[in-house]
């Protein structure tokens, strides 16, 4: 019975590993499909699922169709409206192009026809220039010989024999403004003021009106601001009892030849508002040309409707009372043209120092009557008939001589000077002035700072009744105090 079981024992234990193996390898067979396939599906199937649900509707993706369609459809027409434009703007430009082309070929001709008659017109303007120099030249030697020393002949002699010696010509283009003066020789017309003051205004209250002019040097600063705190603040007073009205005030200035005085002339100008600075060279020798400015821009700037105009200079003292007396003294609207000033007396031309004049520039050996020019009192129906003998007048650089003595004569300007001790300019008064010449003057000659300021001191004292005026009586007669509120009455002879 032992013998055999033994070998069913054994074929149970050969056959068992067989089994085991085979389950084994199912098992990890099993377990590697699980991992590798199965579970990958089940993700890619729920990546599925996922992506499904996220994907629009058929609906949302005929709206959005619908959408890019008018979208498109909107960027059709736009593009289709600019083709449209480039087309328009090539038509443009062709047109363009071909209107150039013939306008070039119009120019060209009329610049070819144009050089042509310049060529012409130049060379027969050049025979009559060579033919009037020799004219002119004849002239000049003629009178530079036959008048020397001679009497002075009037303005009209004077412009010829000056308008011969210079050469000079008509300016072309420029028109007159009194064309009976004759043709315009000098630009007094064009200048440039590269500091300004407001025009001349209206002044209400009163029925008289002054513009003072104070001609002064560009590096005068001293002499400014001094003026500044002295005779002008009276003009507010005169004007406030209805006296005199002041249209307007400025010191006149030319340009200097340093930039740093320009710069402070400038911050002058912004600090006070009362700078008139004209576009020249600021020298003696241009002070003629200085007053054509200064008349220029009163012309300009709505002044020549002003009663008087009161050119002095920047050393003179201004008794603002006097001026308001003398101005309402006057008959408005005076169809006689007259300027007041004082006699030069100086009638027969130095040959030589700063004011000296050779025979060249003055042969004659007497001058026209003429005022002594730092305080001369212009009517303001004299401003243009000035400025038009400006015009047509060849310059001198002594500037009295020339406005008040030779430009009067063109424009048909009477002169009237002072008399009996009155005046309405006056030099030689002492460091502290009498109080009965200063009763008398409109103006006088200062010759430092001290002096006049005390000329301010002695004017307000003597019409502050502080101090008086004692008029010795004749033949040891009694003295006669003055009252120093009554006017005085100026006398002028003509």
């Amino acid at each position: 019975m032992k013998e055999n079981c033994a070998p069913s024992v054994v074929n149970l234990r050969t056959r068992f590993p067989i089994v085991f193996w085979i389950l084994l390898l199912l098992v990890v067979g099993s377990f590697i499909y699980f991992i590798y396939f199965v579970q990958p599906s089940g993700e890619f199937h729920n990546q599925q699922q996922i992506e499904l649900r996220s994907m629009p509707t058929l609906d949302e993706r005929i709206n959005i169709l619908i959408e890019e369609k008018q979208f498109l459809e909107e960027k059709m027409k736009a593009y289709e409206e600019e083709k449209k434009n480039v087309a328009k703007l090539i038509e443009n430009e062709r047109q363009f192009s071909l209107t150039m082309n013939e306008k070039i070929k119009w120019l060209e001709k009329v610049i070819e026809n144009s050089e042509e008659q310049l060529l012409r017109r130049l060379e027969k303007e050049i025979k009559i220039l060579e033919a009037n120099a020799t004219i002119h030249r004849d002239f000049f030697d003629y009178v530079f010989n036959v008048s020397r020393d001679t009497a002075y002949l009037g303005v009209e002699y004077y412009t010829r024999y000056t308008v011969a010696r210079k050469g000079m010509l008509p300016l072309d283009g420029m028109e007159p403004l009194r064309p009976e003066f004759g043709p315009v020789i000098n630009d007094v017309l064009s200048f440039q003021y590269p500091l300004t003051i407001p025009p001349c205004q209206d002044v209400t209250g009163v029925d008289r009106t002054v513009f003072l002019a104070v001609i002064s040097g560009a590096g005068n600063f001293e002499r400014r601001n001094v003026t500044r705190h002295l005779w002008p603040k009276h003009l507010k007073a005169e004007q406030d009892k209805g006296l005199l009205g002041v249209a307007g005030f400025a010191f006149i200035l030319g340009k200097p030849d340093k930039n740093e005085t320009q710069k402070l002339i400038e911050e002058e100008s912004q600090m006070y508002g009362d700078i008139i600075q004209i576009e020249m060279v600021d020298t003696y020798r241009n002070l003629s040309l200085k007053v054509a400015a200064l008349f220029n821009w009163l012309h300009t700037r709505n002044c020549s409707k002003v009663d008087f105009l009161f050119k002095v200079d920047d050393d003179v003292y201004v008794n603002v009372r006097n001026l308001a007396h003398f101005v309402q003294s006057q008959p408005r609207h005076d169809v006689n043209l007259t300027i007041f000033g004082n006699s030069a007396g100086n009638l027969w031309p130095a040959r030589g120092g700063k004011w000296g004049l050779t025979y060249e520039e003055w042969p004659w050996g007497d001058f026209p009557r003429y005022f002594f020019g730092p305080g001369v009192l212009f009517p303001g129906n004299t401003i243009v008939p000035m400025l038009a003998s400006f015009q047509t007048t060849p310059m001198l650089h002594i500037d009295d001589l020339y406005y008040s003595g030779i430009c009067v004569e063109r424009a048909g300007i009477k002169i009237s000077y002072s008399t009996n001790s009155t005046g309405v300019f006056k030099m030689g008064f002492p460091e502290f002035p009498d109080p009965c010449d200063v009763r008398l003057v409109i103006s006088w000659l200062t010759v430092s700072s001290n002096h006049k300021s005390n000329s301010l001191v002695v004017t307000e004292d003597f019409y502050n009744n502080r101090t008086r005026c004692v008029v010795a009586g004749a033949n040891n007669g009694t003295n006669t105090t003055i009252d120093y509120t009554e006017p005085v009455h100026f006398y002028f002879l003509q």
